[in-house]
């Protein structure tokens, strides 16, 4: 019975386990298909002694229980072999309520230990996409718009002869070990048409590839009677250096309007100042007609040049109108955030994470960033690659890349472009006013997602650590109950034994009574309320009193466990560790969750300031704040907010919001500071500078004197 039935017994239970969880659940999508993800997640967590402890029960119960002969002797039958009939007795075992009652205790403790680890998983894992998915879906955003531009600086440098104009005699020829499909070699074809300045006439006689001359055969269809740019007051054709001398007038005008149009529209979209007035076709200037040749194709010019005016006109009143109206955030909606993750979600949330681990978080085509070091690097590697499609005889600087190049990202296959990508890659690099980038800004936009792609792997980190305190605590209070259910199936009368342990268990609650409640509540804080991540930068405060409106004194967070929490003054590196139970009824502010921050400067003027130079002087402020897209979102506010006629000042406040959080206080209080200088030096060369007016001394102050006494020798 012991020596070889349950032998044989535990060695198809182990088979067992390796068929329907390593090869089935673990490996096969019609496994998880035909019995829902539930249950095939229920299978995978009870892998190891639960699932050998509830189906070697299950087995013994078909095969080694009953009072029949079967499971005394399984070779009952025969009689060569004395070890499975009735020559060797089975001592009552199999038929034992005893021995049916721990067949039945096993089942449970295995079935329950399951369901509880799947509880446990679904659970934790639900609270993890909830806190942490936002995070990761905007994280993974960027992440995917910087291996965009990786694969087009990448594709730039193996098709540079195509930016350049080479000659070409049918389809771009292939580069070794390209892979480039059909559509991404029209998308590149576009891309030259759009942004680059001068074509070579050779290109033009030797014949463009063939999809760029179905393409442009299109083009000249639908913009033959397009006008170009009433700015320019000139026709493409005369503009177009690379029209060839065979080419037809019409199609020289064609393609320059069209090339025009675009480069110019690119160029206006893609500057974030001048965004949002031209992003859609309605609302582009007029443009004289392409040809001139016909009548109606004038008649028609003229009508869609009026209407194209009337749009212009009412989509800058509205730009107008929307930046003197004050500003206003969209509120919040909840109601998608209540329902709960599924399954796919946890596995997808899980897929996700795991690619923050990889050397190539940004795509291969970004090369190496599992370090900073190599992500700067590979990021200047990637900005060099983009720089050999930059025009040679562009404006801007010649270490700026022009914004206009990234924006053949945001385009569709009609070659239109998309208002929210090209919004998405102006929120991550943050041009200048001119639509041009340097180097230095890119390598700066990377590596700030480079930073947060790295907190945010470290607070997941944390967070699993503290899931697995959690459950330890959690298997402790199920396994002891688990445990009196088992004994009581067994038939054994275990209340006795407790009773016996009441006097003295009640001794030691009125010992730790305090420390076991202080101990709740910091658990509460950390596992329930969760108001801070690793490398957040928090500040602690009495909730009955206000805080600064200058800024709290802060501390970043290195370690968290469900007991304590360890913590680092961010001005002096002091290492400090604050019980989580102390935390729970203070204060928490959380810069990192704060959003974008809102810095004030007051300014004193004399009372004899005229109010036009207070008005100047707030244009001049704004204007400061306006050419610094990368560090300022707007001017909030310039009021007065103190009249001191006794001390001949008003005094000013202004208010301005910067693109960072107060997690990241210095470049806050570097703008803060470079804002305070320039209100200095305003104040200076508009006359403006308040001198505070000699104070009068009070000489009563000083107490009785005896002037008598000075002149008592005279």
């Amino acid at each position: 019975f012991l020596g070889v039935r349950q032998v044989l017994m535990f060695g198809l239970t182990r088979a067992g386990e390796v068929f329907w969880v390593e090869i089935l659940a673990l490996r096969s999508r019609l496994f998880n298909m035909a019995v829902g993800p539930y249950v095939s997640l229920g299978v995978i967590q009870s892998q190891g002694w639960p699932y050998i402890l509830t189906f070697w029960a299950v087995l013994d119960f078909v095969f080694l229980y009953g009072n029949h002969r079967f499971p005394r002797h399984w070779l009952y039958w025969q009689d060569k072999l004395d070890l499975f009939n009735e020559a060797n007795p089975a001592v009552g075992v199999v038929d034992d309520d005893t021995y049916m009652r721990l067949l039945a205790s096993c089942i449970f403790v295995g079935a329950a230990a399951s369901l509880k680890r799947l509880f446990l998983a679904v659970y934790l894992g639900r609270r993890s996409v909830e806190h942490f998915g936002t995070q990761l879906e905007r994280l993974m955003a960027k992440m995917i718009l910087i291996g965009e531009v990786a694969h087009l600086a990448r594709d730039i440098e193996g098709k540079r002869s195509l930016f350049e104009g080479a000659a070409l005699s049918g389809p771009p020829p292939p580069v070794v070990g390209d892979d480039t499909t059909t559509e991404e070699q029209d998308k590149l074809v576009r891309f030259r048409d759009l942004f680059l300045l001068e074509e070579s006439s050779s290109t033009e006689e030797a014949g463009p590839s063939p999809h760029a001359a179905e393409r442009k055969g299109s083009d000249v269809a639908k913009r033959a009677t397009t006008p170009v740019d009433s700015a320019t007051g000139t026709m493409a054709a005369a503009e177009s250096p690379g029209s060839s001398p065979q080419a037809s007038p019409a199609m020289a005008a064609s393609r320059g309007a069209s090339s025009g149009r675009k480069r110019d529209e690119a160029g206006r979209c893609c500057s974030p100042g001048n965004y949002g007035a031209s992003s859609s076709p309605s609302s582009s200037p007029p443009r004289s007609p392409g040809d001139g040749g016909a009548s109606s194709t004038a008649t028609a010019s003229t009508s869609t040049e009026r209407n194209a005016e009337k749009i212009d006109t009412s989509s800058t009143a509205n730009a107008k109108l929307m930046y003197l109206l004050s500003e206003w955030e969209e509120p919040e909606l909840n109601a998608g955030k209540n329902s709960k993750a599924t399954v796919a979600d946890l596995v997808q949330f899980r897929k996700a994470v795991s690619t923050m681990n990889d050397k190539y978080p940004f795509s291969r085509a970004f090369g190496h960033a599992n370090t900073r070091e190599s992500c700067v690097r590979s990021s200047q590697e990637v900005f060099d690659r983009l720089m050999l499609s930059a025009p040679s005889d562009s404006s801007s600087s010649a270490n700026s890349l022009p914004f206009s190049i990234l924006s053949v990202l945001a385009m569709d296959r009609n070659g239109d472009f998309v208002d929210a990508k090209i919004k998405s890659h102006i929120r991550l690099f943050r041009p200048d006013r001119d639509g041009n980038l340097s180097k230095l800004d890119f390598v700066k936009s990377v590596d700030t997602v480079y930073k947060q792609l790295r907190l945010l792997r470290a607070s997941i980190a944390n967070s699993r650590q503290i899931d697995l305190a959690f459950e330890r605590i959690a298997n402790c209070f199920f396994y002891f109950f688990l445990v009196i259910i088992a004994v009581a199936i067994l038939g054994i009368n275990i209340w006795t034994v407790f009773l016996s342990f009441n006097t003295f268990f009640l001794g030691f609650s009125f010992l730790f009574g305090s420390a076991a409640s202080n101990y709740f509540e910091g658990l509460l804080l950390i596992f329930v309320r969760r108001p801070y991540d690793i490398g957040d930068r928090i500040a602690t405060s009495n909730p009955k009193s206000d805080t600064n409106p200058n800024g709290s004194s802060t501390w970043f967070v290195d370690k968290v466990t469900l007991f304590t929490t360890t913590v680092r003054f961010a001005t002096t590196n002091e290492v400090a560790t604050y019980s989580n139970g102390s935390l729970a009824i203070l204060r928490i502010i959380n810069a990192n969750r704060s959003p974008k921050a809102i810095i004030s400067v007051l300014i004193k003027f004399g009372l004899e300031t005229p109010f036009n130079k207070i008005t100047v002087f707030r244009t001049a402020v704004e204007n400061f704040i306006n050419a610094r897209p990368r560090e300022w979102i707007a001017l909030a506010g310039f009021r007065a907010t103190r009249v001191e006629a006794d001390f001949g000042y008003v005094e000013y406040k202004v208010i301005a919001q910067h693109r960072e959080s107060w997690q990241n206080l210095g470049p806050v209080l570097q703008s803060k500071a470079d804002l305070s200088s320039f209100c200095l030096e305003a104040t200076k060369k508009l006359e403006m500078k308040y001198e505070s007016p000699p104070m009068p001394v009070n000489l009563s102050t000083l107490g009785n004197m005896d002037f008598g006494g000075i002149f008592h020798n005279e």
